[in-house]
């Protein structure tokens, strides 16, 4: 393997990490006093200190089982740039989930059952506005619930399909009584479809048929036109192995980045730039807020250009992704990786300060862009030092031996005596 290649893949495997956030994340906890369950509730929040930030908002159902869960799953996710920064918001189930969580009564076998419409209506009216209030740029709101909470988040999709624009149903007890799920839906926008993931195991007992019937169901009324329905039985999984594998699969659709990558590499592959960014605005339209921008797909592909020798087609490839990406200094650092190349040793050093005005790199990265632009710099200073010397060169070319010399510094031949 030559020296160029071992280059380029080092500098590709560089990219996740640099891409990679450091989370000023904050965890809190906070009681609201609700007016219409005459109980105060416990809410637990994980979100970004900087609460001017655009996020989505994930509210998750039996919090005091599941926000552990939730959180360090989405904590992971956005760290490494899989998806965009993310509010974590969990409700406390206060050991009356069977009431909470369940749109009718059945007393017969779950005592104290029946309260969803009052809990949808203490989150519709009292949770949301506070969270609003204090978070001021939730740009996407998701709902996600296990077993009788999937029951619940896809009892709100019925009752109030605005009041989320993601739904998350794990498990979900759609056997309720009465098959009360089985009517409805039909409120919907006639803007964008709600994302909708729903889940069983091939050993969730009941559900697993239950959600079989109740998606068949949906099919058959024409429901599913409505939705951005996504649905699978997972083999090998339980009610409760369930969870964090659905958890994770739920996120992969809301935020398919690999498709992305993969669409939008297609798109450069058939018509270059101009396609690319036709493809660009096509997703950035169909995923609204959960597009998350390609910057290391494209980053790898400019790389790939440098080394198949197109270094002009990477450049521009570079500079139009700075514009998408304003804020982030890789682009920059790598164009001046590219000029380098090129020996265009001025512009490499003018990207790599970019770059550093861009900032947002680890110091790490900091010190490797200082030593590039120290280095580059020593090289053009010693290239014009010498340009500049007056370099006589001997030669005798007559009986006289008379001496011609050139100044390089001025271009100029001349001629002296010895």
């Amino acid at each position: 393997m030559n020296k160029t290649r071992i280059v380029f893949l080092i500098m590709v495997g560089q990219i996740g990490n640099m891409l990679a956030q450091e989370l000023d994340y904050e965890t809190r906890k906070m009681e609201i006093e609700s007016a219409v369950l005459t109980e105060n509730r416990q809410i637990e929040l994980y979100f970004p200190k900087d609460k001017s930030e655009a996020v989505i908002a994930f509210y998750i159902l039996d919090g005091n089982w599941n926000h552990d869960l939730v959180k360090g799953t989405i904590a992971h996710w956005v760290k490494w740039n899989l998806m965009p920064k993310s509010l974590v918001l969990s409700v406390d189930n206060m050991g009356n989930r069977t009431r909470d969580l369940t749109p009718t009564e059945d007393d017969v076998r779950f005592l104290g059952s029946g309260g969803a419409h009052s809990f949808l209506k203490f989150i519709s009216n009292e949770l949301n506005p506070k969270i609003e209030k204090e978070f001021g740029n939730i740009q996407y709101k998701v709902l996600v619930g296990h077993s009788f909470g999937g029951l619940f988040t896809l009892f709100t999709l019925k009752e109030s399909p605005g009041l989320f624009d993601g739904y998350i149903a794990i498990s979900p007890s759609v056997w309720w009584k009465d098959r009360y799920m089985y009517s409805g839906f039909n409120s919907f926008s006639n803007t964008r479809k709600p994302f909708v993931y729903i889940t069983a195991g091939t050993d969730d007992g009941g559900n697993t048929k239950a959600s079989l019937d109740f998606v068949s169901w949906l099919e058959k009324k024409g429901i599913l036109e409505k939705l951005e329905l996504h649905f699978e039985v997972l083999e090998g999984e339980d009610h409760f192995s369930n969870v964090p594998l659905s958890l994770h699969l739920g996120i992969k659709l809301l935020f398919p980045k690999q498709k992305w990558n993969s669409d939008i590499r297609a798109a450069y592959d058939s018509g270059g730039l101009e396609e690319l960014k036709k493809k660009t605005t096509e997703l950035e339209q169909d995923y609204g807020i959960r597009f998350l921008f390609p910057l290391d797909a494209l980053l790898s592909y400019a790389l790939n250009l440098n080394l198949e020798g197109k270094l002009e087609k990477a450049l521009e490839l570079l500079g139009w992704v700075q514009t998408k990406q304003q804020n982030k200094y890789q682009p920059s650092y790598y164009s001046g990786y590219i000029f380098k190349n090129k020996k265009d040793n001025d512009k490499a050093i003018e990207s790599y300060q970019k770059a550093l005005k861009i900032g947002g790199m680890p110091d790490r990265m900091k010190t490797v862009i200082d030593r590039e632009i120290t280095e580059l710099t020593s090289l053009v200073k010693k290239m014009t030092d010498f340009s500049t010397e007056l370099v006589e060169t001997s030669i005798a070319f007559n009986p006289d031996e008379r001496l011609a010399f050139v100044s390089r510094h001025n271009g100029k031949w001349g001629e002296r005596e010895n």
